[in-house]
């Protein structure tokens, strides 16, 4: 794994930067939700204690995998005309995520299926893993192309 950038305010503008032009380059209301470093400050940023910050961005993509390969199309296009230039060197990153979604039993498409279950009891677990499994592998075969 790559070596991460120390947290800090100017990491963290930097990462609230590279968001604000995937979704530019997203062109619609994204489907996609921001969690990790960046959500702290924006929901406690009249608290006392100052969050750590954050060198990256993470967002959960199962709203745009769940809404079809239209949406995950265009996330792929933001994300590709954002990095352009720099993919090679975030391809650990693309790596350890395809590794995080490589079968069923993986970090990946437990979580993504456990969450998905509370929001769709009826829906059988080995396909929610399995709808993981095929949006990563997707996703990341058209960023790999790129490289």
């Amino acid at each position: 794994m790559v070596d991460e950038f120390p947290r800090s305010r100017q990491a963290r503008e930097a990462a609230e930067q590279a968001l604000v032009r995937v979704v530019h380059h997203y062109g619609d209301k994204p489907e996609f939700v921001v969690l990790g470093g960046l959500v702290p400050e924006l929901l406690c940023s009249r608290g006392s204690h100052q969050h750590a910050g954050t060198t990256d961005i993470d967002v959960q993509v199962n709203l745009e995998i769940e809404c079809g390969a239209v949406n995950t199309e265009r996330l792929e296009r933001a994300v590709i005309e954002k990095f352009r230039g720099q993919l090679p060197g975030i391809k650990t990153s693309l790596d350890d995520l395809a590794a995080n979604f490589a079968d069923p039993k993986s970090q990946g498409p437990v979580a993504y299926s456990d969450q998905y279950l509370i929001e769709y009891p009826d829906i059988d677990v080995a396909t929610a893993k399995a709808d993981a499994i095929i949006g990563v592998e997707t996703f990341y075969k058209e960023l790999s192309e790129h490289l």
